[in-house]
């Protein structure tokens, strides 16, 4: 299943129930219609659903480069090397489900031969990259790097925040101390 089946698959999640999000699935990881995937027998649409499952709970390997159709890129694992133009554009997309393709864009550059020679990462070249992605990304590709900058997301949101609390704990002592926190 590409990415664009995922978000149209996403999209209208609320509105129906559990059996008809499973077929629907179905039908986009199949490339079939829905009534088709109906036809399908039972074992079938059983064993369908155990692999679709096993793709979206199952851990998967990451790696340092990934293809995706012809082309091959370099992923950014370390977010401390990323550049700034990839943080601000990261921190843009990063709000929306809707946006996985984008987010993704922006962590992972195309290598001019093979695996070798990544290219800069360029803001101008985002939006062709993030279709690529979008049109040709498999979700089985696409969700290890989810989960781990996900998880490294909110790893991240807890130690700010517990940072905060802590400086708060330090300038509550030191107005104590001091009345008005002055250094006397």
């Amino acid at each position: 299943m590409k990415l664009a089946g995922y978000l149209s698959i996403q999209n209208q999640l609320p509105t129906e129930s559990t059996e008809e999000y499973e077929l629907r699935v179905l039908a986009v990881a199949l490339g079939l219609s829905i009534e088709r995937v109906r036809s399908i027998p039972s074992k079938q649409t059983f064993n369908l659903k155990e692999r679709m499952a096993k793709i979206e709970f199952e851990p998967q390997k990451m790696r340092g480069d990934i293809k995706v159709g012809k082309v091959w890129y370099k992923v950014d694992w370390n977010l401390t090397d990323i550049t700034a133009g990839q943080y601000i554009d990261l921190s843009a997309f990063a709000v929306s489900e809707a946006n996985i393709h984008k987010s993704l864009a922006c962590l992972l550059r195309p290598c001019k031969f093979y695996k070798w020679f990544p290219s800069k990462y360029s803001g101008a070249k985002h939006p062709a990259i993030s279709e690529h992605l979008l049109d040709n990304m498999t979700i089985e590709q696409a969700r290890p790097l989810m989960v781990f900058f996900c998880t490294l997301l909110q790893e991240s949101v807890e130690a700010t925040q517990t940072y905060l609390e802590s400086q708060m704990k330090e300038l509550e002592t030191l107005l104590h101390e001091n009345g008005d926190g002055s250094q006397q």
